[in-house]
C-alpha cells in the first residue's frame, strides 16, 4: 500500500525528532563530567560564569572610556562610514577575541581601514539622518547603556548621560540633535553629540556588551 506524501512527511519528522533527541542524550552522557560543559550549562556554575563575563565587560568598558578620553578611540571603518551616511544599524557581532584585545576589532583577512572601500558600506533611509530621529536613537542607546552597565557593575560611565542632563537641557539652539556628552581629556575638552555620539554609543554597546543594534523607520 502506497503512503501518502503527507503521512511520509509526518513519519520523517517523527524520526528526525527522535534521532536528534537520541544524539543529544548520547552527547550529554559522553561529556557530562567535562568542565567546559558544566561551565556552559550546569546551574551551580552560572554565578561564576556570569561574574567572569561581568569582569570582562568592566575591563573592556574601562579601556574603551580611557581611549575615548585620550582621543585614541577607533570606531573602525564600518562605523566611520555610517557617520557619513548615518546608518541606523550596527551589524557587526561581538566575538571572544574582543575581550582579549580590550574591545578592539580584530578581523583576520580584513584590510586596514585606509584600504577599505567605504562607499560599499550599507546606507540607511534618509529619515535616519533627521535630527529628531537621531535624538531618539541616542536616548534609546543611552537607556540601554545604563541598563546593561548596571547589570554588569560598570560605574561612572560618562556616555550614559546622567551627568550631562543639565548641559543637554541648556543646549537649546536649533542645530542641537539632543544630548551632549562632554569628554574631558588631559589636554583637551570635546563635546559629543548627534551622529558622532550615536556612533560612539553603538560601538560601546557592541564592544562591551556584545549587543547588535537594529533600528527600523
Amino acid at each position: 500500500m502506497d503512503i501518502l506524501p503527507s503521512e511520509a512527511e509526518r513519519r520523517y519528522q517523527e524520526y528526525k525528532s527522535e534521532y536528534i533527541s537520541t544524539q543529544k542524550r548520547v552527547f550529554f552522557e559522553a561529556h557530562k563530567d567535562e568542565e567546559w560543559l558544566k561551565d556552559k550549562y550546569h546551574p551551580t556554575n552560572l554565578v561564576a560564569v556570569i561574574e567572569r563575563r561581568n569582569e570582562v565587560a568592566r575591563k573592556v568598558a574601562k579601556d574603551f572610556l580611557l581611549d575615548l578620553q585620550s582621543g585614541t578611540l577607533d570606531l573602525g571603518p564600518g562605523v566611520n562610514a555610517i557617520s557619513s551616511n548615518k546608518s541606523g544599524q550596527a551589524s557587526d557581532q561581538n566575538s571572544d577575541d574582543d575581550a582579549e584585545t580590550g574591545g578592539k576589532r580584530r578581523r583576520h583577512g580584513r584590510p586596514p581601514a585606509k584600504d577599505t572601500d567605504l562607499s560599499a558600506a550599507p546606507k540607511a533611509h534618509p529619515v535616519s539622518s533627521e535630527p529628531k530621529r537621531i535624538q531618539v536613537d541616542v536616548e534609546q542607546a543611552q537607556t540601554l547603556v545604563r541598563k546593561l552597565d548596571s547589570e554588569k557593575g560598570v560605574d561612572e560611565n560618562i556616555l550614559s548621560g546622567s551627568d550631562n542632563d543639565k548641559m543637554s537641557r541648556e543646549k537649546s539652539h536649533g542645530s542641537s540633535t539632543g544630548p551632549v556628552i562632554i569628554i574631558r581629556g588631559l589636554t583637551s575638552v570635546k563635546g559629543l553629540e548627534g551622529v558622532e555620539l550615536l556612533d560612539t554609543l553603538i560601538t560601546y554597546l557592541w564592544r562591551v556588551h556584545g549587543l547588535v543594534l537594529l533600528w527600523n523607520d
